[in-house]
């Protein structure tokens, strides 16, 4: 969908947005003149696109957030007529098939079940798009918020190459003479800017507390906290002048180190300032960050990171000869019953960020019907994708108790005891725990490929 934000973005803000039947109706009504212009000036491929994308839009999870509250049933069902009514007269007939099956999709989606529950009261979980791409194919199932590594910038790199160099373009233009650091850095700022972008009605409707975009600093400051504040101070600029508003709807994440405790200390000093501690995999990593982020409004959030648990805890189950599927399990259930109960202990406003979940199981340790201390969660479209793809129990599984027995086995994994005991977690030597490890590796990696892709000057 070209020209995203001109047309696209304002009658999504205009109509899925509105606050009233007469804001509806005005807002289709203009959108459909404004098609049926386009298709006078030799554009109606891209006049149909429109309209069946905003009519993919409102009978999407999209509509939770304010429409569904502000327009009758029948209002909205009468600006779904004028829109097909559109696309007839056209003859897009392929356009309603879309539509129609896109619409089947978000009908039976488990994802978009989980955001109607937590809007209706009866789930207090949120979920987010784990990438900078896919964005609007979450955003229809319910997705409240997205988040960025150095990862996912270098996916975006490879996915949306023409957009990536255009942005690249515009920072070197902005600002020549930036060192190849500082171009990754605008770069960064410019590419979740567009996401944050798509956010900023969900923002709006829920007062701040959702619609943003987690945006996460360049892993080679993980053990400095001046330069992490720095980076954090210089991007939070950065994003007002982009999105045009000194509070962005932008959560900063950092790793989980003892430098990113001392950061954070002083970032949150600064009015509005939100943030997330990442790369986190232990009770030992959260512990440090209850004082600091405890109470802190609005909300900070502290990742628990599911799949590199499995993976090096894998081998020490196999070598013992148990299950390892239902052990790499038993102890990613088990981090996170500690992790999220002793916040619930607390009285705490911290909320629990469950990333890289895998499998249903690992998706329903992050589901809540505590009130008092909702969670969230973020998974790619892919994974969104295997999950919808079967009905699945929403039932919230994390206090579930933990066997003796699985405890006993549990307690035999290195990785384990140092995930769950926080005296057993290396957290002055954290990049010596083999998962943080990894990933910082891997955001390293990243970061790297794309800088070896900026052109020679």
């Amino acid at each position: 969908m070209k020209q995203w934000d001109a047309l696209w973005g304002l009658y999504r803000r205009k109509i899925i947005f509105a606050e009233s039947e007469d804001a509806l109706d005005t807002g289709v009504e203009e959108m459909l003149r404004n098609a049926a212009l386009l298709k006078e000036n030799g554009e109606a491929e891209y006049a149909n696109e429109l309209v069946e994308n905003i009519l993919i839009d409102i009978q999407s999870c999209l509509a939770i957030w304010k429409l569904d509250e502000c327009v009758s049933a029948a209002g909205k069902e009468a600006a779904i007529k004028k829109m097909r009514a559109f696309l007839e007269a056209a003859g897009a007939n392929e356009a309603l098939q879309r539509v129609d099956a896109e619409v089947k999709s978000i009908a039976a989606s488990q994802f978009g079940k989980m955001a109607r529950a937590t809007k209706a009261g009866e789930l207090f979980t949120y979920w987010g798009n784990d990438l900078c791409t896919g964005v609007d194919y979450s955003l229809r199932r319910g997705a409240s918020y997205t988040t960025s590594n150095p990862s996912k910038i270098n996916l975006f790199r490879q996915a949306e190459p023409e957009k990536y160099q255009a942005l690249l373009r515009e920072v070197m233009e902005e600002e020549p003479g930036l060192s190849r650091h500082e171009i990754i850095s605008r770069l960064t700022v410019k590419v979740v800017s567009l996401v944050a972008r798509k956010l900023l009605p969900i923002y709006e409707a829920t007062n701040g507390q959702f619609g943003v975009s987690f945006t996460q600093i360049s892993p080679f400051t993980w053990n400095d906290a001046a330069k992490m504040e720095q980076e954090v101070l210089s991007w939070r600029r950065g994003f007002a002048k982009e999105l045009g508003s000194d509070n962005p709807n932008v959560v900063f994440k950092m790793p989980a180190t003892p430098a990113a405790k001392e950061a954070a200390k002083s970032l949150l000093q600064h009015e509005g300032m939100r943030l997330t501690m990442t790369s986190n995999f232990a009770v030992g990593q959260h512990q440090p960050f209850y004082e600091v982020l405890d109470g802190h409004e609005p909300n900070c959030f502290l990742v628990i990171v599911d799949c590199h648990l499995r993976k090096f805890s894998r081998p020490e189950f196999e070598a013992l000869g148990v299950d390892a599927d239902y052990y790499c399990e038993r102890l990613v259930h088990a981090v996170v019953q500690r992790c999220y109960q002793t916040l619930l202990d607390r009285g705490s406003n911290i909320m629990i960020n469950g990333a890289g979940m895998r499998e249903d199981v690992g998706i329903r340790l992050c589901l809540t019907r505590n009130a008092e201390l909702p969670t969230t969660l973020t998974v790619t479209p892919t994974l969104a994708e295997t999950f919808d793809s079967a009905p699945r129990s929403l039932e919230p599984i994390w206090n579930e108790p933990i066997s003796a027995k699985d405890m006993e086995v549990l307690n035999k994994s290195a990785i384990f005891r140092q995930a769950y005991y926080p005296e057993e977690f290396p957290w002055q030597d954290v990049r010596s725990f083999p998962p943080f490890a990894f990933m910082m590796d891997g955001f390293e990696e990243a970061y790297n490929a794309c800088m070896d892709a900026l052109p020679e000057r």
